[in-house]
């Protein structure tokens, strides 16, 4: 599944139904050990392939893992393996799943990729080909829409204007005129920059504020949310508290200071990018401490005062300087 909002759904459970029944009319055994699923990475950057139950799939199948019996690995159609290029996901396809002696299973249409089909059916290469193509125009076409309305989203907040609620700091919200106002959880972050203004270390505020019970944003949030009936898994949710991390990245928000930052374009195509040359280089032998590192986020210049403040942006520093200067050399 592409994003993990849609755990909340019967994606997962749709896709895996019946796969019981399908083995026993193929006449194979339904793996019995832990499922492989990609919930929340996305197909069309090939995240799956290198970085996802997709890639661990082939290194377990290439370890030989299920051991020397035919294996085949079932996915409910063919953009389910992956939404990327055909010149990205063919050659992980006949190489290193097929190339090993494992077959596709198409699910949905009863259709089975192997090198033996390959050879008694040269056209369905073609076929391959056609089906990747359509899937990742599909993508692109949707990426390049997202991408469109993130860019109206960046010049609504350049002009001020209130975007994205769901995104604003756990202290901010709407008030009926549509406007940003402090909540009922600002003192909580008030009483926090009071704290660390007076000297306070970050361990201190955390176990000042976890004895009293106050609940950390993360926390505030999931019971907003539990509240509200918009629980996004069905797991128990395993309780979170404050930690040194916590409060410093509460103090470093530009929000306190009425800030907004604002990712800067072009960052998912960076990823896919990087992804691409990781695999390239893979391929060519290249071992995983010589690839290139992860791209770094960018941002732009921030929204100035898009929120309410706090504090003022030379409290703010002097905060953080304090806190630099007590670190440990």
């Amino acid at each position: 599944m592409s994003s993990s909002d849609q755990a909340v759904g019967l994606g997962l459970d749709r896709q895996s139904a019946g796969l019981a029944a399908y083995c026993d009319q193929r006449g194979w055994a339904l793996y019995d050990g832990p499922g492989y699923s990609d919930a929340g990475v996305s197909g069309f950057g090939g995240k799956n392939l290198y970085d996802g139950a997709l890639g661990r799939f082939l290194a377990d199948a290439k370890a030989g893992l299920f051991g020397a019996e035919g294996v085949a690995l079932l996915v409910e159609d063919i953009d389910r393996f992956s939404r990327a290029a055909p010149v990205t996901v063919l050659p992980r396809l006949l190489d290193d799943l097929v190339g090993q002696g494992i077959t596709l299973s198409l699910v949905s249409k009863g259709r089975d990729i192997s090198s033996a089909s390959l050879r008694s059916t040269p056209t369905q290469l073609i076929e391959l080909v056609l089906e990747f193509t359509g899937s990742n125009a599909f993508s692109e076409k949707l990426s390049r829409r997202i991408s469109d309305v993130h860019a109206t989203k960046r010049s609504r907040i350049r002009e001020g204007k209130p975007v994205t609620p769901s995104s604003a700091p756990i202290w901010i919200g709407l008030d009926s005129d549509g406007r940003w106002v402090l909540n009922d959880y600002a003192p909580v972050i008030r009483r926090l920059l009071a704290m660390a203004s007076e000297g306070h270390g970050c361990h201190s505020i955390a176990t000042t504020f976890n004895r009293e019970g106050i609940p950390c944003p993360g926390q505030y949030r999931r019971d907003r949310w539990e509240a509200k009936g918009k629980r996004r898994s069905k797991e128990t949710y395993e309780p979170v508290s404050w930690n040194g991390a916590s409060v410093k990245q509460v103090i470093a928000n530009p929000a306190v200071i009425g800030h907004r930052q604002v990712m800067a374009p072009g960052y998912k195509q960076q990823i896919r990018d990087w992804q691409q040359k990781c695999a390239d280089l893979t391929r060519q032998g290249v071992g995983p401490d010589e690839l290139p590192k992860h791209p770094a986020r960018t941002y732009e210049p921030p929204a100035r005062d898009y929120y309410p403040a706090l504090i003022t942006e030379q409290e703010q520093a002097g905060i953080l300087l304090a806190m630099q200067r007590r670190k440990p050399a």
